[in-house]
């Protein structure tokens, strides 16, 4: 029984080395970054960007190690009012990224290519950094 002291040192650094967990969904609530805001919700989540916002549909649901690729709906804005019969501008987009409990790092790439990739960082809970179009 003399290696008993070793064996346990070795389980509990083992242990320790686990991988993090991630959430099965994104948690809702607020998420802010420099030029972004999401609100996350059971259904879906609503995005504002600087002059633009977008919308996910469907629940937010992560990979094992944190990993995501959503379907939504971006509408790039522009300075001055919107019109009443203005039709939205909506272009299909595709949100991918890695999240944890806390943290997110999302690319948003417009499917139709009429827009340059763009990635974001955003922290559960912090406030958007979002410049309004005048």
């Amino acid at each position: 029984m003399r290696h008993a002291p070793l064996t346990i040192i070795a389980l509990v650094l083992a242990t320790s080395a686990c991988p993090q967990d991630y959430p099965e969904r994104l948690p809702s609530g607020n998420w802010g970054g420099q030029h972004i805001g999401l609100v996350a919700t059971d259904t879906g989540a609503t995005i504002e960007y600087d002059c633009a916002r977008g919308e996910i549909s469907g629940p937010l649901r992560l990979g094992a190690a944190g990993e995501f690729t959503w379907e939504g709906t971006h509408y790039p804005g522009h300075g001055g009012p919107v019109r009443v019969d203005e039709p939205p501008n909506a272009h299909p987009a595709r949100y991918v990224g890695r999240a944890s409990a806390e943290a997110m790092e999302m690319t948003l790439t417009l499917v139709d290519g009429t827009q340059a990739p763009q990635t974001f960082t955003l922290t559960r809970g912090a406030n958007a950094g979002v410049f309004r179009c005048l």
